[in-house]
């Protein structure tokens, strides 16, 4: 549980280690999934589980509730929390890929800690390694060129990470390996996943929606000022 060193100016290394590994399994986990459930404090990385009075816990009521403001706090991680699980969901709007039928593991390595997949029109490398790095990590894909572009990641200095990737870099698509038509050579930081698609199909498919969603562009700060407006909002229409 995260109790301590939340504040985003605190560089604590175990709890930088741990939100990267919690954002990096967190996008494993979405992509290999048809569906998300996200409610209750899980989308920001609440610090205690919920327990509802029941005879077992004497019908305590000292963890039955959610501490909402932690998430609305700008001088908190739990911001980025936060708005990291809004990404991955505003990317599924655009991307569609939990409803995409093509699911593909290219690599699933123990000793590497890598694990690269193909959901629908996204390649998605995750290195679960807590320290080591693969520079030009050579991965097969079925995407076409001429380029791979970085859509985005979870190392982004906007999620709380430490801003290791190029935003919108772009790879070169090479001749095929790991039984699959294409390849492409990829940076992998420690405790990073990391979602890449065809230059070419997101100008052509993607662009206009990407571009349209403000979520895909907001900043943590800029996401818990949206929030606020929303719920004042909110507020003044049931007044």
């Amino acid at each position: 549980a995260l109790h301590a060193h939340m504040a985003v100016f605190d560089d604590d290394p175990n709890v930088a280690n741990g939100l990267a590994l919690w954002r990096t399994l967190r996008l494993l986990l979405f992509v290999v999934a048809d569906g998300w459930l996200s409610f209750m404090g899980n989308e920001f990385a609440h610090p205690d589980e919920v327990d509802l009075p029941r005879p077992a816990n004497h019908f305590s009521l000292a963890k039955n509730f959610r501490r909402w403001n932690l998430a609305d706090d700008v001088h908190l991680k739990f911001k980025h929390c936060e708005f990291f699980e809004a990404f991955l969901s505003h990317w599924e709007n655009v991307f569609g890929s939990q409803s995409a039928r093509h699911l593909f593991v290219v690599t699933c390595s123990e000793e590497e800690q890598v694990v690269v997949l193909e959901r629908g029109d996204c390649l998605v490398a995750i290195n679960l390694h807590p320290t080591q790095s693969y520079e030009g990590f050579h991965t097969g894909c079925m995407y076409s060129g001429p380029e791979m572009q970085l859509l985005f990641d979870t190392d982004e200095e906007r999620f709380g990470g430490f801003g290791r990737l190029t935003a919108r870099s772009l790879h070169p698509v090479l001749s095929g390996k790991d039984s699959r038509p294409h390849s492409v050579k990829l940076y992998l930081p420690s405790r990073t996943g990391a979602v890449y698609v065809s230059s070419h199909l997101f100008d052509q498919r993607y662009a206009a929606r990407w571009d349209a969603d403000p979520v895909m562009h907001f900043t943590a700060d800029d996401f818990v000022a949206h929030l606020a407006t929303v719920k004042a909002e909110c507020m003044q229409a049931i007044s």
